[in-house]
């Protein structure tokens, strides 16, 4: 069995999570494939999860200000990092917004059935059944209220989520029609919420009999069910669910998802034979989510030298990353990680839409360049005298005759080490040593450890992974 090097190491810490540190790295170098990626997906001594303090509060934004803080410091500082990741994949899968059901409450909720099961969230369901994943999200208060399901009911259909069910959370464009958009509506109607009680929206799932559409539908062509027999029939919404994931659709379900997850943890342009690979040992493993992470994991595809370095990380990526290696952590109640993530256009809690956010080459902007740009400038300043991080990056503080006493090749290998990039491009440290040599002056050496930083953090090494 192939064991790992430092450098696959360092790749394999770089997808499940963000990025490792130089113990991590060295604690997976030498473990074959198999064991690094159970070792990986073991999250019985995770950190528990201790929820955000001020959900309820009234001022939402202040709310979700925090919760986006919770998130990001969590991911910084857990030691099971691919736990958060695949909370972030099916956050990004199962989209709703906190600017459009203004309840962090029920974004936590949804949060933690994202989250594989571990300590403090025994219910999570991220490395469970497909099923179960997508019932409980479906039938919890933020997609309910997100894609007006708490609206629809006989007569007056609401199609939103019948639609998204099918082409955004299951089979994808093209395997469903519009006849089956309609019959789906009609199978989820009176599937509702409490609704408003004396002071405020309950989101809490009731089920109205009398508000539901009893009549006999067809889905998916009207061929005979796999799993409930003949058709027409009067659809119940457990019963979609079930046969999108286990029925006439599992294979257009199974396919779509791989997809996703593939583009997520591999790269941007998976074949048809390898997402085919991951969808049959989905099916083969029953439609666990465990079984699909790890044949994402295993594939020879995640392992090859063209995968290396080929994703290029999401701003919530890039920022944890940063967290990490620093440990720098957003102030209080000062909505620093907010104000920031804002700008790089991907805000923990707030997909921009249903469809969720671009992945990959959307990235690269001047707009998020930019955003990106002034964080790491910000950053620099932490490591100055009086700052946050001000023990940090010692090697790269001037001497008493102003000039930083390493070669320009050992800088770089500090500050290298200090992010995780366990091998800079030929570019990169020939950019680097050719600045380092200029800067390092008895006038300007004060400012190469926090420009050095900053160079660092916008290195398109530290933006890939």
């Amino acid at each position: 069995m192939a064991t790992l090097s430092s450098s696959d190491a360092a790749h394999f810490l770089r997808r499940v999570g963000f990025g490792g540190t130089t113990s991590e790295i060295a604690a997976y170098t030498g473990l074959t494939r198999e064991a690094a990626v159970a070792q990986a997906m073991d999250f019985t001594a995770a950190p528990a999860v201790v929820p955000p303090a001020d959900l309820a509060n009234e001022n939402q934004w202040w709310a979700h200000s925090n919760a986006i803080d919770w998130w990001l410091h969590r991911m910084a500082d857990t030691t099971h990092p691919l736990q958060e990741k695949i909370t972030l994949f099916w956050h990004n899968h199962f989209c709703t917004g906190q600017s459009a059901i203004s309840s962090m409450a029920d974004m936590f909720t949804q949060n933690q059935l994202f989250r594989p099961a571990g300590p403090g969230n025994a219910t999570g369901v991220g490395l469970g059944n497909f099923r179960d994943l997508t019932r409980e999200v479906s039938f919890g208060g933020a997609m309910l209220v997100y894609l007006n399901n708490d609206t629809n009911v006989k007569g007056r259909e609401q199609e939103n989520f019948a639609r998204e069910l099918m082409e955004l959370f299951t089979v994808g464009v093209g395997h469903y029609t519009e006849a089956d958009v309609v019959a789906m509506a009609k199978a989820w109607t009176g599937h509702n919420i409490i609704g408003w009680v004396t002071d405020h929206n309950d989101t809490t799932y009731r089920f109205y009999p009398t508000k539901h559409d009893n009549t006999n539908k067809s889905l998916f062509g009207g061929s005979s069910s796999l799993l409930y027999g003949a058709q027409p029939r009067n659809w119940n919404a457990l019963e979609t669910i079930e046969e999108l994931v286990f029925g006439l659709k599992q294979a257009d379900t199974a396919r779509y998802v791989a997809r996703k997850m593939y583009k997520f943890f591999i790269g941007d342009s998976p074949s048809d034979a390898a997402v085919q690979d991951l969808a049959t040992a989905w099916i083969a493993g029953g439609m666990e989510i465990a079984a699909l992470v790890q044949a994402t994991l295993l594939h020879a595809d995640f392992w090859a030298a063209e995968s290396r370095y080929a994703i290029v990380r999401s701003p919530i990526d890039w920022i944890v990353a940063t967290l990490r290696r620093t440990g720098y952590r957003f102030k209080v109640n000062s909505a620093e990680g907010r104000n920031f993530i804002e700008g790089m256009g991907q805000v923990p809690f707030d997909p921009p839409n249903v469809a969720g956010w671009k992945m990959n080459g959307y990235w690269l902007s001047t707009a998020t360049a930019w955003a990106r740009g002034n964080f790491s400038s910000w950053m620099r300043w932490k490591v100055a005298v009086g700052g946050d991080l001000a023990t940090q990056l010692l090697p790269l503080k001037a001497a008493a005759n102003g000039k930083v006493a390493l070669t320009a090749a050992d800088a770089i290998t500090t500050l290298f080490d200090y992010l995780g990039i366990a091998d800079p491009s030929p570019a990169t440290r020939a950019r680097f040593e050719a600045w380092y040599t200029s800067a390092n002056t008895s006038t300007n050496g004060w400012s190469i450890r926090g420009n050095a930083l900053m160079i660092g953090l916008v290195s398109p090494d530290f933006q890939l992974a």
